[in-house]
């Protein structure tokens, strides 16, 4: 359980949701390691290559170099306006705080 940073007490308190929250919390690091991994070596790639060849030929977009199956999840998606980020965060502020009502 030393892969989850739990030890072994620990472990042994746990209810089955709270240890398959785990498992899915390592699996999430661990495709993001990969991610940044994979992300880097084909940056690095496109600008070892360019070096090599021809203004002309040169590749501009690592994408097209090398695709990846998450290239384009964020495509689509339009980013938050300062309203939506100001009301997430009074939710939040909400639910921790107790009624939006600020601890004394």
């Amino acid at each position: 359980m030393s892969r989850f940073g739990i030890g072994y007490d620990t472990f042994l308190d746990l209810v089955p949701i709270e240890l398959y929250l785990a498992f899915e919390d390592d699996v999430e690091n661990r495709k993001y390691q990969i991610k940044t991994i994979s992300e880097s070596i084909r940056t690095s790639t496109m600008y070892l290559m360019n070096v090599q060849l021809e203004k002309k030929y040169k590749v501009r977009d690592e994408k097209k170099l090398w695709g990846f199956s998450w290239d384009g999840e964020d495509e689509g998606k339009e980013p938050q306006t300062k309203e939506q980020m100001k009301s997430m965060a009074k939710s939040i502020a909400g639910n921790v705080s107790g009624k939006g009502k600020r601890r004394k």
